[in-house]
């Protein structure tokens, strides 16, 4: 007996009789094409092409765009004319055909094309037949730029520089790839011009910044946008706005502010909402109406302003101790518009910062699915905004110049890791160079860079905004971009062929001295111990690194490097750019540099003869390589290197001969105790200290004074020292440490003169040997000196070891360091000038 099939196994029959006849038709569609799968495709011989490029009947402006590019591209590589048609619909496609886009016979061979995401893109090859093809707006262009790098050999290291190969003859084998870059938006800002060949440079190396349809649009990046909120609430709610610590309410006129949001008020939150649904609606609405191919925007960015403080209400500040962090306002107001934006605008990320003061995670708030956190890790130079501050520490401020790895990042690498657990999604905001600088010098961290990728791509970051400026005067710019925009699309590669094939296409001939200079520059850096901190905070001439044999050994790389180029070529002028930095800290430092040689040492080279060629170079690189600037405001940056150099000829960061061998100064090593040594005055504001024996610096005393610090009290420990008459020349020397030195103090170590003049007139002049950086709480043993002249014969001296606040009185009352200072192996000597 046979029963009726039952409506769920017809159903199911159905549709496996559906499957198999659309499979059918795909293998009869693609079985003329399957029979030549093995051959090779000849796309031009002498010079010449049967194929044609076919780009779709509904084309987007990008598509048309990547049909024309490979069009010229092909012309310059083969000679061939490469024709461009129309596709249309119902006829058969030509004999050999390259299709572009999304075109009909695309979607046949590859169906599941229409679903594909924004960026992937498809290489695929079909009997003599090639199909490039991705996803809208950007996954056409992609497969265009794949296609011309990986199979063809093209290559763009930036926007003056490129490997176009020629082959009059062109066949590829069989091929059929696909990709999708690992990050969902990669942007590198560099401040350079936005060019048309600039727009074409970050297009092949697949950046999603904004730009026009033709490239494929981009991803927009709200920056400091709570005040294009708050500048439309209504004018008699004041409530709306962040209260400060001086209970004023200060409106935001700019991503600067000086304002912020009152995160808790129930009003605020409303009136940013009902924006909030408008911005999306009117987005979503104008991406529908368009035929670009545009998307509507997927995150949609609501961050603090640039002035770093949540609102001080009680409310505010209630939910910020709960959560010991700044944070916990800002993500609960963040999460409050998640969950009412939700249901109505489901794909919709809204995305926030962790920034500065709201850096550190709340403790139980946790993001809402609908959320995306934005971590911007400022490196160590801005650590001084920390100190002394609530839920906020300058340990969070990573080190540059050390991979996340390293022992001195290890607090910054938590912080991140805490974001990453609690996050659904996770942005990045991260710095590739040095802010804060006096003088141009040089240093890379194109290692760090491969393992920082990896990293995020470890945390399940999806976004990652970098800055990366400094065109014109920092070390291997176009590299790290270049190896950037290559270790976004897939954070696994191995780094050095990448940059084997950088150095050979940028420099040429002279690739492989130019690849010794890179490992010999960031095996120095790696070499600095980790005792010396976070290297990002202390200024350039205390990098361990920038040593007289440092700048020996990089200045005959590139004597070398200079010399295997050709004259007047693209490579000479490339290696020539990577002199700037090394000249710049070479002519700032030249005393510096000098005086740490042996005695009758000096440098091998003239100091006029580097400034001019800084000079030179800086120009030749602004006139050929559009780099920033022009003669006027490198004008302006020449007469402040000069004063940089004048003032750094006298200074010493090591001891020099015969060091403390004449010391003015009495009981210099502690061994009579505090003999000679005395507080500035006998008033508790000032700090007694302890002799310490175990803390002695390199060859330096027997003992170091050591001073711990104290609310409302600081060092000011002094000699009065009796100086010969008619010594005119003079140094002054020592050596300081500290340790967890709060609020941004500094110790400091400086000799204070009475000087009578020829006409008999006394004034008092100070002569400071140095100071410790204030970004940093804690400095290993370092060595400070001067040598300085006086005009006229000193009356009176006194030798002070000061801690103090480089803002002053007002801020040494209101802001204390409880913190702990050495010094030890002072000297003040008369010296010979020659």
């Amino acid at each position: 007996m046979i029963y009726p099939k039952t409506f769920h196994e017809k159903t199911r029959n159905r549709v496996i009789a559906r499957k198999f006849m659309k499979k059918l038709a795909f293998f009869l569609f693609c079985l003329p094409l399957l029979s030549f799968a093995q051959d090779i495709l000849q796309l031009a011989s002498d010079g010449k092409t049967g194929y044609v490029i076919v780009q779709g009947a509904k084309s987007i402006p990008a598509e048309e765009f990547a049909a024309a590019e490979l069009s010229s591209l092909l012309n310059r590589i083969t000679g061939a004319v490469f024709p461009i048609q129309q596709e249309v619909p119902g006829q058969a496609p030509p004999d050999k055909a390259i299709f572009i886009g999304q075109t009909d016979f695309a979607v046949r061979l590859l169906p599941d094309i229409a679903a594909a995401t924004p960026d992937q893109w498809f290489i695929r090859s079909a009997g003599e037949h090639l199909v490039l093809s991705g996803g809208r707006p950007r996954g056409t262009l992609y497969a265009v730029y794949e296609f011309l790098e990986q199979e063809l050999g093209c290559r763009w290291f930036d926007q003056h520089n490129e490997i176009i190969p020629k082959r009059t003859d062109l066949s590829i084998k069989p091929i059929d790839k696909s990709g999708e870059p690992w990050f969902r938006e990669r942007h590198i800002y560099t401040a350079l011009p936005d060019t048309p060949a600039y727009q074409l440079f970050r297009t092949r190396l697949k950046d999603t910044r904004p730009k026009p349809a033709k490239y494929g649009f981009g991803c927009s990046l709200g920056t400091h946008t709570a005040w294009t909120y708050s500048r439309n609430f209504p004018a008699d709610k004041p409530e709306y706005l962040a209260m400060n610590a001086n209970g004023e309410r200060p409106p935001s006129t700019s991503g600067q502010g000086p304002g912020q949001i009152c995160l808790t008020h129930p009003g605020a939150r409303e009136h940013v909402l009902e924006q909030l649904r408008q911005r999306i609606r009117k987005n979503h609405q104008e991406a529908e109406a368009a035929s670009d191919g545009r998307e509507a925007q997927r995150v949609f960015a609501i961050n603090q302003n640039d002035t770093h403080f949540i609102c001080h209400c009680p409310t505010c500040q209630a939910l910020s101790e709960q959560q010991q962090a700044d944070s916990g306002a800002q993500v609960d107001f963040i999460n409050f518009l998640a969950d009412q934006i939700k249901a109505e605008f489901p794909d919709v990320l809204l995305e926030t910062w962790a920034y500065s003061n709201t850096i550190k995670p709340p403790a139980e708030i946790r993001p809402r699915e609908n959320v995306q956190i934005r971590v911007i890790q400022l490196n160590g130079e801005w650590s001084s905004d920390a100190r002394g501050k609530k839920n906020w520490a300058p340990e969070w401020y990573p080190d540059l110049f050390r991979p996340r790895s390293h022992p001195v990042n290890r607090q910054a690498l938590e912080l991140l890791l805490q974001w990453s657990r609690i996050s659904h999604h996770l942005g990045i905001w991260g710095y590739w160079l040095q802010y804060n600088t006096s003088f141009p010098s040089p240093y890379i961290n194109i290692r760090n860079i491969h393992q920082e990728l990896k990293l995020y791509k470890d945390c399940k970051v999806t976004s990652i905004f970098i800055e990366n400026e400094g065109a014109e005067t920092t070390s291997f710019f176009a590299l790290k971009n270049w190896i950037g925009w290559k270790l976004m699309q897939n954070p696994d590669q191995e780094l050095q062929p990448l940059i084997n094939t950088f150095l050979e296409g940028y420099y040429g001939q002279a690739a492989d001295t130019m690849l010794e200079y890179l490992n010999f520059l960031e095996d120095s850096i790696a070499a600095v111990p980790v005792e010396v901190g976070n290297l990002s905070a202390l200024k350039e001439t205390r990098r361990h690194y920038l040593t007289p044999a440092f700048f020996l050994e990089t200045t005959q790389m590139l004597d070398k490097a200079e010399a295997k180029c050709p004259p007047d070529s693209p490579e000479l002028l490339n290696v020539r750019r990577e002199r700037i930095p090394v000249d710049g800290a070479l002519y700032a430092m030249w005393g510096l540099l000098n005086n740490q040689l042996p005695e009758h040492q000096k440098l091998p080279w003239n100091q006029a003869d580097i400034r001019k060629r800084y000079e030179q170079y800086r120009l030749e690189q602004m006139q050929k390589r559009a780099a920033p600037g022009n003669a006027e405001s490198l004008e302006k940056h020449l007469q402040k290197l000069d004063e940089t150099a004048t003032a750094n000829l006298n200074c010493h960061i090591v001891p020099p001969p015969h060091y403390g061998k004449q010391n003015l100064l009495a009981n210099a090593d502690f061994s009579e105790g505090l003999s000679k040594w005395q507080k500035l005055t006998d008033s508790e504001q000032f700090i007694s200290p302890e002799i310490d024996p175990l803390a002695v610096p390199p060859f330096a005393g027997k003992a170091a004074l050591r001073f711990t610090g104290a609310a409302e009290q600081r060092v000011c420990f002094v000699q009065n020292v009796k100086i010969p008459p008619g010594i005119r020349n003079f140094r002054l020397g020592g050596w300081m440490k500290t340790q967890a030195f709060d609020n941004s103090w500094q110790a400091a170590l400086r000799v204070v003169c009475s000087i009578r003049s020829t006409d008999g007139k006394v004034s008092s002049k100070t002569f400071t040997a140095g100071s410790t950086p204030y970004q940093v709480a804690n400095t290993t043993w370092s060595f400070y000196g001067i040598d300085f002249q006086v005009d006229g014969d000193i009356v009176s001296a006194s030798l002070q070891l000061q801690t103090s606040h480089p803002s002053g009185e007002k801020a040494q009352q209101t802001r204390p360091n409880t913190g702990t200072a050495w010094f030890s192996g002072m000297a003040l000597e008369a010296i010979m000038r020659q």
